[in-house]
Parts: structure tokens; sequence; C-alpha cells
């Protein structure tokens, strides 16, 4: 019946017409025929005419009721499958969860993400996608961890949180998190849900630390670099009061030039990076001191001194201390290969 009623719709409603118009007659006329047999009335042609008229009015109105009806569920279900395949195309992990944390429905990208089937997961609880590293106070799962409300349609929340794949992958995920009000499968009411979109973004992480090592980080000596040595004062600034006191140590190493000429630049490369060393073991990073290679033969380190600010002499001291401890362990014979 039902593939009668997607293939040949025409012949449903004809065949709902007549079958109308055949029981309204066949009332019409054993009604007629039971009054003539037991009153002896005569039969009323007219009488007849209008009851036929009147039931195939009705008929055809309850047919173009029925007809607006199948169009309605038709184009409800073109609508149900357009969504669900923009839904399976779409590039990003979308997961569907009810307010008690059970995955309602599980797309295609998501499948891929969390290398599962939906149909394996939809019923569970978001735990079962991946071991998410949640903050120990929260025990009650993913959702309430980023802040997510059943009770506020429209809410919408961003959160980035660390995650172990069921394949053991290690994983930084990108969460967007939408509260949304949809009609019941009854259509009787509505149901809230939200809607989480996950995105990977391990290797975006991974390619923008590259690239802050690369504008801020020596890849020689892995010291901060000149640019790295000014964000880092920069952000220092705002909390070094009046009583402390800040110095800059800029150390040169002389006759490298001739180190690289005579032992060639594998040579003066290791030099550097013993040279880093040893600074690194002179430096003790208590406090906020730090080191860089601002040059191909320069080294700096900032040392913090707090409570200093206001006796110069004993500054000057403790520089002086640390600059000769600095020259001290320098000059001592390097060893390479």
């Amino acid at each position: 019946m039902k593939k009668l009623l997607h293939t040949r719709p025409r012949l449903v409603y004809g065949l709902l017409i007549a079958l109308g118009l055949a029981i309204v007659l066949f009332n019409v006329a054993w009604q007629e025929w039971a009054m003539q047999r037991i009153a002896g009335q005569h039969f009323n042609w007219w009488q007849f005419a209008l009851v036929v008229i009147a039931a195939g009015a009705m008929t055809l109105w309850l047919a173009y009721l029925y007809r607006q009806s199948m169009q309605m569920r038709r184009r409800l279900a073109l609508e149900n499958a357009h969504l669900a395949a923009l839904t399976q195309a779409v590039p990003l992990a979308i997961v569907e969860v009810d307010p008690t944390g059970h995955i309602v429905r599980f797309n295609s990208a998501a499948e891929r993400l969390f290398d599962t089937l939906g149909e394996h997961v939809c019923g569970q609880t978001l735990d079962a996608l991946a071991n998410f590293d949640l903050d120990p106070s929260s025990q009650a799962g993913v959702l309430p961890a980023i802040g997510v409300d059943f009770s506020r349609p429209g809410q919408q929340i961003s959160a980035r949180i660390n995650a172990t794949l069921k394949t053991g992958r290690p994983a930084k995920l990108d969460i967007d998190a939408t509260v949304v009000e949809v009609p019941t499968a009854s259509g009787d009411g509505t149901c809230t849900l939200a809607l989480l979109v996950f995105r990977d973004v391990t290797e975006e992480e991974k390619t923008r630390e590259h690239i802050m090592n690369l504008a801020f980080y020596d890849p020689l000596t892995h010291l901060l670099n000149r640019n790295g040595l000014i964000e880092r004062m920069n952000k220092l600034a705002p909390d070094v009061g009046e009583a402390d006191a800040l110095a800059l140590i800029l150390i040169d190493v002389r006759r490298f030039r001739e180190i690289n000429d005579f032992l060639g630049p594998e040579a003066g490369d290791a030099l550097l990076k013993i040279i880093a060393q040893r600074l690194q073991r002179i430096v003790r990073r208590r406090h906020v001191n730090l080191l860089a290679r601002t040059g191909p033969n320069e080294f700096a380190a900032l040392l913090w001194m707090p409570r200093l600010g206001h006796e110069p002499e004993r500054q000057v001291t403790v520089i002086d201390r640390i600059c000769q401890r600095i020259h001290d362990r320098l000059a001592q014979p390097y060893e390479i290969d």
C-alpha cells in the first residue's frame, strides 16, 4: 500500500472517491428500498440526486485534504533527508546529545574522528567516545565541565579540551556547543538537545607551537632569541614593582669568527651550544631570570632582583658577582670533538 501511495497517487485518490460514493449510494439505495417495501413510499430521485451530490462533494473535500497531508508528509520527508545528507556531508564532527548526556545522532565525520560507528555509540554517553581530560573536581561529565545548561535554549559555548582517543592517540579538541529546542518525534511538543561540533586541532597546535618557537626561540641553543626576550620583558614589566630592580647583562663571544674560519661552522655551532649550557647552569631560574641568544655570537641574561630597587650599591654587588661567575665559567677550556 505504501508503495502504491508513492507510485500512483491518482489511482489512490480515484479509489477513495469511488469507495466513498459507493458507500453513500448503497446506504441511500438501501434506505429507499426499505422505506418502499415497508411504508409503501415511492423512490424520490431528486432527494437521491441531492444526497449523491453532497456525498460526492464531501468525498472530494476529504480526498483533497488527504492529498494535502500526503504532500506535506512528502515535503517533510524530503527536507529531513536533505538535512541528514547535509549533516553527513559536513566535514566537522557533529554529535547530538540529550539532557541525560546520551548520544542521539552521530555523523560520518564524527565516526572518522572517534574511529567508531554511530550505531555503536548512539544511546551511550560521551565518555564512550574518548577519555576526556577533565578537571578532577568535575564528576558529572563533559557537558557540565564546559558549562552546557539545557535549561537555556540558544546557549552557545566554545571550549578546548584534551582527550585520548580510543586508538590511544592524544588529541586537542575544540568543542562548539549549542543548546537547541527541537520538536519531538511524536510531534506533540519539543525537547532540548545539545549540538556539539568537534574539531581536532592537534596538528594546528603543533604547527602554532612550531611557528612560535621559530619566532621567539633560537633553533640552535633553544634559548630565547631577541624577539622572545623583548616579548618576555614586555610581559614582565607590569609585574616589576618600585622596590624591585632589573639588570640586563650582555655577553659577547670574542674571536668567534676565527673559530668559524679555522674550525668550520659545525665547531662554531657546537661551541655556542656549550656556552648556552654553561649559562643555564650559572644563571639560575629563580624568580624570572631569562637567557637569550640575541645575535650570532651574543647572549643576554635578564635578572630580576626583588626588593633591591632602592639599594643601588647592593645591586652593583650582586650584578658584579654574577658577571664574574659568568666570565670565570665561560673562560674555562672547551672540548669539541
